[in-house]
């Protein structure tokens, strides 16, 4: 092989060698930009807990409300465990009024299927309410976070 030509060819890896490590430097930067304006866990788990008390709110009234209910507080129940494991001890007092009055509409719901009356139906509303306010308020804390 000449020499002009394994000059050549000596530089041409060099300028792949060159133009490779910028392309992964503008990858990583491109990366660390990425996971910078990447939406925290703990505000996709509020966003997941709100569309679920939202759901609850508009549930209608029928022969199977106590079990739909039953099961969309199952369903809830998950997604503050969940956002009690990414958010750590951060926003602990609003996940544990939400917890709280999470596990007061359970027990109502089951007292109202064992023995439905009045009484517990109404209690219901009044259980569905503080929940409804504390996840309110576990919003309001994240918010800043989000």
């Amino acid at each position: 092989m000449p020499a002009a030509a394994a000059r050549l060819t000596m530089t041409s890896m060099q300028a792949v060698r060159r133009g490779a490590a910028a392309a992964t430097s503008v990858g990583l930067l491109g990366f660390g930009l990425a996971a910078c304006s990447s939406t925290p866990a703990v505000c996709t788990d509020v966003d997941s807990v709100q569309a679920t008390v939202h759901q609850l709110k508009n549930l209608e009234l029928g022969k199977n409300t106590l079990s739909d209910l039953q099961k969309q507080l199952t369903k809830l129940s998950k997604q503050v465990r969940q956002l009690a494991a990414d958010a750590s001890s951060q926003y602990s007092a609003q996940i544990n009024a939400v917890r709280s009055s999470l596990q007061r509409l359970q027990a109502g719901v089951s007292a109202a299927i064992a023995n439905p009356s009045a009484t517990s139906v109404s209690q219901l509303g009044t259980d569905a309410k503080a929940l409804e306010s504390s996840v309110t308020k576990l919003s309001k804390a994240v918010s800043s976070t989000c």
